[in-house]
C-alpha cells in the first residue's frame, strides 16, 4: 500500500516537474497529433508562463531530431508574462509513429522541461491523373459545286472550291468522303441518274489527282430526286445541277 502511494506521489512530481522547470510552466507539455496524412507538416504550439519573480529567456531549445523543428520567443519574458514554442514535424516521407521531444532550457538554471509530441502519419497514395479529355468530335467538311448543263467538265470556281476542300481535308486528317451528284429535272429519270453518277466520278477523279486516295471516296447519283428549288430560272435549274461533298 504504502508503496502504491509512494508511487504514486513520485508520478504527481514528475509530471508537475515537467509542467513546471526552469522558472516557467507550461499548460502542456505533451501534445497528440492524432491521424495526420503524410505531406504537410503537423504544427504545434506550446504556451509557456514565466512563475518566477525576475525576467528570463529561453537560453536552449532543441528537438531530438532534424525532422522535427521548433522556433520560439527570443525575447526576455518579464514576471507573469506567457511565451510560445512552435513545433512543426516534417511529415514527408515519413509514414509511421510519430514520437519525439523537444528540450527547454532557460537562464534561470532550473531543471530542464522535456515537450513531446505524438501522433501517426498516414501514407498518402498518389491519385492516378485523371484521364485526358475526349477529342473534341470532328466537324464535317462540306461544300458544293455546280456544273453547266449537260455538262460533266469542271468549270473553274468548282475547282477552286475542290481546293479548299482538299486543304481543310487533309489538314483535318479525314478519312471518308461522300460525293452525291444531282441534276435538273430535264431529261428522263433514268438519264439523269446516270448524269448524276458521272458527275460525282468527275469530282472523285479531281480529288484523287490532289492525292486523296481512291479508297477514302464514295460516290451516289442520287439523279432528279432531291430538288433543292422549284427550278423556276436558269439561276435554279444550274443549282439543283451539282455535287454535294462531305468529308470527315
Amino acid at each position: 500500500m504504502k508503496r502504491n502511494i509512494i508511487g504514486l506521489m513520485l508520478t504527481i512530481l514528475i509530471c508537475y516537474g515537467q509542467l513546471l522547470g526552469q522558472g516557467i510552466k507550461f499548460d502542456e507539455t505533451n501534445h497528440n497529433f492524432g491521424n495526420v496524412p503524410e505531406g504537410p507538416p503537423a504544427k504545434h504550439t506550446f504556451t509557456f508562463t514565466n512563475v518566477t519573480d525576475s525576467a528570463l529567456k529561453l537560453t536552449y531549445v532543441k528537438a531530438s531530431c532534424g525532422c522535427t523543428t521548433p522556433s520560439w520567443t527570443r525575447e526576455e519574458i518579464a514576471p507573469g508574462a506567457t511565451g510560445k514554442i512552435d513545433v512543426a514535424y516534417n511529415t514527408k516521407g515519413r509514414p509511421g509513429r510519430i514520437n519525439k521531444t523537444v528540450t527547454v532550457k532557460t537562464s534561470s538554471g532550473e531543471q530542464p522541461v522535456f515537450l513531446r509530441i505524438t501522433g501517426k502519419v498516414e501514407k498518402v497514395t498518389a491519385e492516378a491523373p485523371p484521364p485526358p479529355p475526349p477529342p473534341a468530335p470532328k466537324e464535317d467538311i462540306k461544300t458544293t459545286v455546280h456544273f453547266h448543263k449537260d455538262a460533266f467538265k469542271l468549270d473553274a470556281d468548282a475547282k477552286a472550291e475542290l481546293d479548299k476542300f482538299v486543304t481543310n481535308y487533309q489538314a483535318q486528317k479525314g478519312s471518308s468522303i461522300t460525293l452525291k451528284g444531282h441534276t435538273d429535272s430535264d431529261g428522263g429519270a433514268n438519264l439523269n441518274k446516270i448524269v448524276s453518277e458521272k458527275r460525282a466520278v468527275k469530282v472523285k477523279d479531281y480529288l484523287m489527282e490532289k492525292g486523296i486516295p481512291e479508297g477514302q471516296i464514295t460516290t451516289i447519283g442520287a439523279g432528279e430526286t432531291e430538288l433543292i428549288n422549284e427550278e423556276k430560272t436558269t439561276a435554279e435549274k444550274r443549282q439543283n445541277r451539282r455535287v454535294e461533298i462531305v468529308g470527315r
